[in-house]
């Protein structure tokens, strides 16, 4: 077995990387909770965001708003969004 080489820079970007992680806490192995989350129809979206729904479905279709849509293709769109 290759043996790996030790050096503080490794040691401190291997650190640096997990500090964003669910398990970087000091209770480790107790993930964060996350924030809670809001699932808005695309119509009040567009409202809250005082766009045009044909806006906010351009905005799906190029990647730059995430979306659920839990039924068939034809079904509901739903948005989610962090509650404050």
């Amino acid at each position: 077995m290759a043996r790996i080489p030790y050096s503080e820079e490794a040691v401190g970007k291997a650190s640096e990387a997990t500090v964003g992680s669910d398990l970087a806490s000091p209770d480790a192995g107790i993930p964060k909770q996350k924030a809670p989350m809001r699932l808005m129809r695309v119509k009040e979206f567009a409202a809250f965001y005082g766009v045009s729904e044909s806006t906010v479905r351009a905005w799906i279709r190029d990647g730059k708003v995430k979306y659920l849509q839990p039924g068939c293709k034809n079904g509901a769109i739903f948005i989610p969004v962090a509650e404050k």
